[in-house]
């Protein structure tokens, strides 16, 4: 693909289980973000600690600190203090335009090919379209690659990471090329000066003079309260349309956000195909909870799975938040449709940082490898305030952890997550005037979103998480889920609203927990008669009564404050997943995996593999699940192994029509039941 074009959202590829091959070395890849030799604390420590893998930074000013010089000895001693300690690495290519050494810098502003602001102010970072800064990546890309040929034949550096965090924010998005590219697809979009005016609300004009909403965003990370942050508008907009012209911007930097990753890949693959692609996409937890930081960023990792064919591992940035594992789960649930495997990075808790403790590190670990990751990486061994396991934990303490994630991923090794039914992610990006951002493109609710997304998970429900612009895609399909749960979508695009339709014209179920269709993604009212789907179940909005309360977190080293959230009462779950069971049951359908009489913070997921289905729970509470009942239905396999908290141990079972059903043993925090190969 011509890394100079933004490529359009094709339709849904079907679920497909890629086959590139983990080194036996770091199979499976468990480990930490190691800061070594930048940082140089426990060094002699790593290899004790039973780590696979540690993922290794390559900046991009260290190994050239001037233009065509360089220098490879850092590289060289991760390498030695690798071999020696029997772990291998993932190498994080840090040559994103944000990581341009100085001197390229300077090289790319002489240029004129830096990128600039809504004020037109020159940000100091290259362009993405920048062929100064494009011959210098290419340059750094194909002198590390002559390095690793000589200093590495066996592979030690085990993955490619290709650039270090993404995101693309309002004060890096107005450089005159990658406004001139929007005008161009914006002629792929709408083909004509009339239509865009239409869809804008602004007078015809020549696509090539259309200019972009100049959006900023302000008090993004500002602890102080939801309320407080906003998007505003930093020259005037000419037309009546401007939900739909900051709907389109925002939509063209997010497929742009996606090809930047994939190109990179790209490069280091035409260099280098001997080593697998690891992706490292920042703030993809924000697609849960935090919807303004996501249109900050414009990081769809729902997209980027989709699109970037040059990724072999999605790598993404999910952390626990207050002990709370929803980003991890939900981010999962969001990119694990596309059969690629998927790794959690930044693996810890962003608002407690290490003093969360080993209890809320363990249930994350499991809550990860339950909804479908093949790979974990904690942040970090040491370098980063709060976030410092070495040497703030115990070495015992470490290594358990380590150990846990190691073993429960063998357990699982072929059986993933096999969902049966869908919820729908309504975010939009919010316009300056329109509603806090937080409740991004106002009225569609995040906290309706987060707490429907958190009743499934009490019920067990097992889920993927599919985003508007997925369905307008062809995304639901009635022969892949048997049932979609909207929560609050008022505002839903008529592409997105015809992609709802077909799902229930072929027999599929949909629950509406919300508000649903009034508007379309532009503002425009939706007629009663347009929005009307046939069939459609509709139930109070629970979700909302799930998240009464939510603020913002920001109490542990750099990252931005996290959003937070009251537990539910008892009543409202309870009350909730009647309601939904019982029109589920009307729809005649049976979940196929539930948990009777269990405490309510145990929270299972199907899976499926060759031999069979399978259950993973997970005890998010205190104390040590007592009781209870798993009901498999579907597809029984002949025999089954049990595992309580790693351990292998004997459970009673029986047949009951079409579904077994097991005695659940007592368990700290993870039960794991697998069909006997």
């Amino acid at each position: 693909m011509n890394a100079s074009r933004t490529p359009s959202a094709s339709r849904l590829v079907p679920l497909v289980l890629l086959t590139a091959c983990l080194p036996a070395a770091a199979d499976p890849p468990v480990g930490f973000i190691w800061h070594y030799p930048f940082v140089d604390v426990g060094t002699d420590l790593v290899a004790d600690s039973g780590v696979a893998m540690m993922m290794a930074r390559a900046p991009w000013a260290v190994i050239e600190p001037e233009e065509g010089r360089f220098e490879f000895d850092a590289l060289e001693r991760q390498l030695s203090v690798a071999r020696e300690g029997g772990f291998v690495l993932a190498l994080i290519l840090e040559c994103n335009p944000f990581c341009a050494p100085p001197w390229l810098r300077e090289r790319v502003a002489e240029a004129g090919e830096i990128t600039r602001g809504t004020g037109g102010h020159p940000s100091g970072i290259p362009s993405t379209r920048s062929p100064v800064f494009l011959d210098a990546q290419e340059r750094l890309l194909l002198a590390l690659a002559e390095f690793l040929a000589r200093a590495d034949p066996q592979h030690t550096i085990a993955w490619y990471v290709p650039g270090i965090e993404w995101w693309f924010p309002p004060e890096y998005r107005y450089a005159e090329a990658e406004v001139a590219e929007f005008r161009q697809w914006l002629t792929t979009r709408y083909g004509s000066p009339e239509a865009l005016a239409a869809a804008w609300g602004t007078e015809p004009t020549e696509l090539s003079l259309v200019q972009p909403p100049f959006i900023d965003g302000v008090d993004l990370w500002n602890a102080d309260g939801m309320e407080r942050r906003a998007y505003v508008l930093s020259r005037p907009f000419a037309g009546s349309g401007l939900v739909a012209a900051a709907r389109d911007w925002h939509r063209y930097w997010s497929e742009l956000a996606a090809s930047e990753v994939d190109a990179l890949a790209r490069r280091t693959a035409r260099v280098d195909p001997s080593r697998p692609r690891v992706s490292f996409l920042t703030l993809t937890w924000a697609h849960l909870a935090e919807w303004d930081y996501a249109q900050w960023s414009a990081v769809d990792p729902a997209l980027t799975a989709r699109t970037a064919n040059h990724v072999d591992i999605i790598g993404m940035q999910l952390p626990v938040a207050g002990g709370d594992t929803q980003r991890i789960t939900g981010g999962l649930d969001l990119a694990r449709k596309y059969g690629k495997p998927l790794w959690v990075l930044d693996l810890l808790d962003f608002a407690d940082g290490v003093k969360a403790g080993p209890m809320t590190m363990e249930r994350a670990t499991h809550a990860a490898v339950q909804h479908g990751a093949s790979g974990l990486v904690y942040c970090c061994w040491n370098g980063a305030e709060d976030f410092n396991f070495h040497p703030d934990w115990p070495l015992d303490e470490i290594r358990g952890m380590i150990t846990s994630g190691q073993r429960a991923l063998e357990l699982v090794d072929g059986l993933r997550p096999a969902p049966r039914a869908a919820i729908v992610d309504p975010f939009l990006p919010a316009t300056p005037g329109v509603g806090p951002a937080t409740r991004a493109s106002a009225p569609n609710r995040v906290d309706s979103f987060i707490g429907w997304y958190r009743l499934l998970e009490y019920g067990s429900h097992t889920v993927d998480v599919v985003t508007l612009d997925e369905v307008a895609d062809g995304g639901l399909d009635a022969e892949r889920y048997d049932w979609v749960l909207l929560p609050d979508c008022a505002a839903i695009g008529r592409q997105t609203l015809e992609g709802l339709r077909r799902y229930a014209e072929e027999d599929g179920t949909l629950i509406s927990g919300g508000r649903f269709a009034v508007s379309d993604d532009a503002g425009r009212h939706t007629p009663p008669t347009a929005r009307s789907i046939g069939g459609m179940v509709s139930l109070p909005d629970y979700g909302r009564r799930a998240a009464p309360r939510t603020w913002r977190r920001g109490d542990a080293g750099d990252t931005p404050p996290m959003t937070m959230w009251d537990p539910p009462s008892i009543g409202v779950v309870e009350q909730a997943l009647r309601r939904l069971e019982r029109a589920l049951a009307n729809a005649g359908l049976e979940p196929p995996l539930s948990v009777i009489g269990a405490p309510p913070e145990v929270r299972g997921v199907r899976l499926e593999g060759p031999s069979g289905p399978a259950a993973y729970l997970v005890n998010h509470g205190d104390q040590s699940a007592q009781g209870g009942k798993l009901i498999l239905r579907e597809g029984p396999a002949r025999s089954y192994e049990a595992y309580a908290d790693l351990i292998p141990v004997s459970v009673s079972w029986r047949r009951r029509g079409g579904a077994i059903e097991f005695d659940l043993p007592a368990f700290r925090t993870s039960f794991i039941l697998r069909p006997t190969p």
